[in-house]
């Protein structure tokens, strides 16, 4: 989420602000993958979830090919054969986009990890824990190579070695967690984080800085889609918490249940163009709303807070008007036949 503000061209405050959204929006998604692996690990697989989460998506990318097709209707005057072509060919894409990630990578991903999980928890019940360990050493380089590949297939499989590792530790513990997840440890990788960032912003560009700015990349300056250091932090953080007396908060519960509603509305990259997000950011500097100066950091967090708002409002309201009907009438016309694949798949 850096909206093109992380190059090292930007002024430093522009870089640094475009730099922290970025990093620790990619620290939620690894908290959530974190989350959900450490969950279905004990849990057995629900096609009601997959459902609901094919509807969710359906929806939102439905919604934005209408506009999509009103916006080359009414402001570009295209023929209304065509706008019409536009608007099924798109509409068709939108319901089977659970399949492939041309415009949501993680929901593709989540996707296939909630089909493959009834494997992964056979594979953690009918596996010594040595057999596990072994697994896991032997595909450490998943989440390495993962760092540099953006293609669906790496996708899942990194999250399909993070399921492995946290149902690993659920069902076994772990004394280098107990040890490390602590605050302390977490900040002050957060804090390695930013200072290398700032580091590559200072160097000279010259052949032997970019090689360190290489090795700062590949390692403790990573922030891109999967990056090591930032799943570390997540699990760390993740395990502080879960170690800590649970407390219930009804409106956080009731807004991070609409998180990945707000993720589909800010994360949108119809037919390739830049996502709803960093749309708005482009609008904004053009208009004046977001100037590169010291009032960067406020303008871009009140804009971030803005879309969050809005994102939370719009899916609350898809969820009250098609969410929870359709998925009603899932429930009561499908309960047998999703049963039965349920039972199917827990047989495994």
């Amino acid at each position: 989420m850096g909206g093109g503000y992380t190059s090292t061209d930007q002024p430093i405050i522009v870089y640094l602000t475009g730099t922290v959204f970025g990093s620790w929006g990619l620290l939620g998604v690894d908290l959530f993958l974190v989350i959900s692996a450490w969950f279905l690990a004990s849990q057995p697989f629900r096609s009601k979830k997959v459902i609901s989460i094919s509807f969710q998506t359906f929806t939102w990318v439905f919604g934005y090919s209408v506009l999509y097709v009103l916006y080359h209707l009414f402001y570009l005057h295209d023929g209304v054969g065509t706008t019409v072509f536009e608007f099924c060919r798109y509409s068709l894409i939108g319901f089977f986009q659970p399949f492939w990630c041309q415009y949501y990578w993680f929901v593709t991903t989540y996707f296939f990890l909630l089909l493959l999980s009834p494997i992964f928890n056979k594979l953690l019940e009918v596996l010594q824990k040595s057999q596990v360990e072994k697994l896991l050493l032997i595909f450490i380089f998943v989440p390495v190579y993962a760092q540099y590949s953006t293609s669906a297939v790496c996708d899942v499989f990194r999250f399909a070695y993070v399921y492995l590792l946290i149902g690993y530790i659920k069902k076994y513990g772990s004394k280098t967690i107990e040890k490390y997840a602590k605050a302390p440890v977490y900040i002050f990788l957060i804090l390695l984080v930013l200072v290398s960032k700032c580091v590559q912003y200072f160097l000279p560009s010259n052949k032997v800085f970019a090689s360190i700015c290489t090795l700062l990349n590949r390692t403790v300056a990573s922030t891109g889609r999967h990056s090591m250091i930032i799943l570390i932090i997540a699990m760390l953080i993740f395990f502080d918490v879960l170690r800590r007396k649970p407390t219930y908060n009804r409106t956080v519960n009731h807004i991070s249940s609409h998180c990945l509603g707000v993720y589909l509305f800010h994360e949108n990259n119809l037919l390739g163009l830049p996502n709803t997000l960093d749309v708005i950011f482009r609008r904004s500097t053009s208009l004046g709303y977001l100037t590169l100066n010291s009032w960067f950091p406020v303008q871009f967090t009140g804009i971030v807070v803005c879309v969050f708002i809005v994102g939370i409002l719009l899916e609350w309201l898809r969820e009250l008007i098609l969410q929870k009907p359709f998925m009603k009438y899932v429930s009561k016309k499908w309960t047998h036949k999703m049963e039965a694949v349920d039972a199917w798949f827990n047989t495994l």
